[in-house]
């Protein structure tokens, strides 16, 4: 940040008569320079530094070149070997760079290894973004440490010394030497001693899961990455076999040697086997050391396993696990691999619910009332009758203000005076000498007074302020089905139709991926498994559930579902309902204890504001609270604010039949005999119903999971509700007929 200044003398003179001045500081501007620091590493040091002190970054739609930089018109390459690219979303420590990443990693945009060796794409191992090169040629990577070498013994890593170049010296490039390194000329040399019992060479990284499963038994399946497989089986081990055969799909077989280069075929103590590598056929197999004894008989069983390779792509496995005693403890043995499953996506789920808020479905409506009449039932619903939406906005903005204000005041005061004394005489002399005498004596003074005053002041203020906007809004419209025409519940009345009893909670949940694990060769379905996406963070989610009927229940407002020659026809939930009581959405005590509430909370707000003084001349706590938070004490006062505001709506639709009319079994009206309609028992001509918004409060928690959400479907023994319905509460009704 820079400043221009400037300098303002003031003279003035001071009582003394003397002249004197002082300097004023003047800011007149300020500038803001801003820059970015770009540190370069090589090989992990840092190799120099650069600031870039040009316009901010902004985004555009076009490409993003690798290897080559524009300036202007000019065009700048770069001529060397690129091995890797690694774009990140965020900056780097100093120790990172350089340092073994994988595609899930959280941050990393773009990952390209490029490991094609053909074509004129290379992938990224996120997915997310192909590169497409021009004017580049694929090439051998010079660095030995360009790809991860990891060494396992027995499925353990083990540690290792990398290769530096000088150990490549002296040898050729066209070579695949087995338990040795071929010089040139052919002489073979650090030969190998040792026994092999099994070599593959894969084209892709193995995870060390991968490692263990195939640990101790032949490769079953997934050869299509192989480049070659030596199991030395079969004829490779014949004294008369001229070559190791490669069991892959790519026919690399291995020449064997003559005379003393010759290896020698022994019998193997390895575990390799049709099962893990603690269980051994006790007709036919050596003794190894991985082999254990039992004191009982073992539990063997078969899962389903998800496994991620190192590009992070996810695949499904059979594996077994055995059970078993031994010296009095239980021991565990998993991981073995039984063979490949085929990984189905079938969609995402969320877990790790966390409830945020709920409503209890769609308005009141009586489903008596949702009756054929006018509607056919074979092509039209009563569906979207009844609606709630609820719309929540928040506004944050955040400000941040600096004021800082300067002056200069000077005051002078002078005072000018001058005395004279007058002493007159008079002089006598008849006789030619006189006599003189003074006749008046006099004091005359003359002054001047004055005063200066100088005042010069000048202010600065500067104010940000960022603001964002959140909406929010859910919508819930009635649905349901038509009651069956063969049971209908009242006959009278006839068929209805029935609205689901739905309500739906606001949850900020984890999202997970749900993968059908089947056999291969079959497509038998072994087993679901979900993992879960770490792409996809924390987000808000509907999720139906179904209301307790005996709390409340949609399609009926009393308990009751219209009248019959019997009197009042009862809904199944609600045996009780022919006295007087407090059934389903008929709460009224219920319904205006909330709203008195309610009223309380607004009036104890209320006195809040209005008892939090407005006086300046009076000491107010919440006023000076806010003044130690806000005041500033160096340069001025600099305040940053955050100011958050919150609104939101209710809008609830609710517009049932009112059609009280009784129909005939062919849906035609029935009038009476001076041709009047009649009414069908039991229907309800007018009903209110009061609709609240609660606020955040603990006690919901308690309300929700107690009171309003289905216990049985909290058991898991009720069915999951289809996606339908929203909130309402409380009604009174008046039936017609009655």
């Amino acid at each position: 940040m820079q400043e221009r200044k400037g300098n303002k003398e003031i003279t003035a003179v001071g009582a003394d008569g003397k002249a004197g001045k002082q300097t004023v500081e003047l800011v007149e501007s300020v500038a803001v320079q801003e820059w970015q620091d770009i540190r370069f590493h090589i090989d992990g040091r840092e190799a120099g530094t650069a600031r870039y002190e040009g316009p901010g970054p902004k985004g555009d739609t076009g490409t993003l070149d690798i290897g080559r930089a524009r300036e202007g018109l000019e065009t700048h390459g770069f001529s060397g070997v690129i091995a890797e690219v690694r774009l990140w979303g965020a900056a780097r420590d100093a120790a990172q760079p350089g340092a073994p990443v994988s595609a899930r990693d959280r941050g990393l945009t773009a990952h390209w290894r490029f490991e094609e060796n053909a074509g004129n794409t290379a992938a990224d191992t996120t997915g997310s973004h192909a590169l497409r090169l021009r004017g580049a040629r694929w090439t051998r990577n010079p660095d030995p440490r360009g790809s991860a070498f990891r060494l396992y013994r027995n499925g353990v890593s083990v540690a290792c010394d990398p290769l530096d170049s000088p150990d490549f010296a002296d040898y050729g490039d066209a070579q695949l030497s087995l338990g040795a390194r071929t010089k040139e000329g052919g002489r073979p040399d650090q030969v190998f001693h040792g026994v092999l019992e099994d070599v593959r060479i894969w084209r892709t990284a193995r995870t060390q899961e991968q490692v263990l499963d195939n640990l101790f038994s032949r490769l079953k399946g997934e050869k299509e990455d192989l480049i070659a497989y030596w199991p030395f089986d079969r004829a490779s081990t014949d004294e008369a076999a001229d070559l190791v055969r490669d069991e892959g799909l790519r026919g690399n077989h291995l020449t064997l040697k003559d005379g003393d280069a010759r290896p020698a075929a022994v019998l193997s103590t390895a575990p390799v086997s049709t099962d893990t590598a603690q269980v051994r056929s006790a007709l036919a197999a050596m003794r190894t050391p991985f082999h254990e004894t039992v004191t009982g008989s073992p539990a063997v069983a078969e899962y389903a396993d998800m496994q991620y390779t190192a590009k992070g792509e996810a695949f499904g496995v059979l594996k077994r696990a055995y059970g078993y005693l031994r010296d009095g403890r239980w021991h565990l043995v998993t991981g073995y691999k039984v063979g490949d499953l085929v990984s189905e996506w079938v969609s995402q789920v969320q877990f790790d619910p966390q409830l945020v808020g709920y409503v209890e479905g769609a308005p009141p409506v009586p489903s008596e009332n949702l009756t054929p009449n006018t509607i056919d039932p074979d092509r039209a619903t009563y569906d979207s009758v009844a609606s709630v939406e609820l719309r929540q906005a928040e506004e944050v903005v955040h400000s941040l203000s600096s004021a800082k204000e300067r002056s200069v005041d000077a005051a002078f005061g002078f005072a000018l005076s001058n005395e004279v004394d007058v002493d007159m005489w008079m002089i006598s002399a008849p006789l030619g000498f006189g006599v003189a005498k003074s006749m008046v004596k006099a004091k005359v003074s003359a002054g001047v007074r004055g005063s200066l005053e100088f005042s010069n002041s000048w202010a600065e203020e500067t104010a940000v302020s960022q603001g964002e906007n959140t909406a929010r809004a859910m919508k819930v419209d009635l649905s349901g089905s038509w009651e069956d025409p063969l049971r209908p519940l009242n006959p009278s009345l006839g068929r209805r139709y029935v609205p689901v009893n739905t309500g739906f909670a606001v949850v900020q949940s984890q999202t997970a991926d749900v993968f059908a694990l089947r056999i291969a060769h079959s497509g038998a379905l072994v087993a679901y498994r979900i993992q879960p996406n770490p792409d996809v963070p924390k987000d808000w989610n509907v999720i139906p559930f179904p209301l307790n009927p005996r709390y409340t229940k949609q399609g009926t407002l009393d308990g009751a579902v219209g009248y019959d020659e019997h009197g009042k026809v009862l809904d199944p939930d609600y045996a009780g309902a022919r006295d007087h009581g407090e059934y389903s959405y008929y709460k009224p005590r219920e319904a205006y204890a909330i709203k008195r509430r309610i009223q309380r909370e607004q009036q104890r707000l209320r006195g809040y504001y209005e008892s939090v003084s407005t006086e300046t001349h009076t000491p107010d706590p919440t006023a000076e609270r806010a003044g130690r938070v806000l005041g500033g004490a160096i340069g001025g006062d600099t305040a940053r604010g955050k100011e958050a505001t919150r609104s939101f709506g209710l809008n609830v639709t609710c517009a049932p039949s009112g059609n009280v009319q009784q129909y005939d079994a062919g849906r035609k009206p029935v009038f009476d005999a001076d041709g009047k309609p009649v009414n069908a028992p039991g229907k309800v001509d007018a009903y209110r119903f009061l609709s609240f918004y609660l606020g955040e409060d603990t006690e919901h928690f308690d309300t929700f999971f107690h009171k309003v959400v289905d216990p049985a479907w909290l058991d898991g023994t009720a069915p999951t509700p289809p996606p339908c319905a929203r909130p309402a509460r409380r009604t009174a009704s008046r039936r017609a007929g009655r």
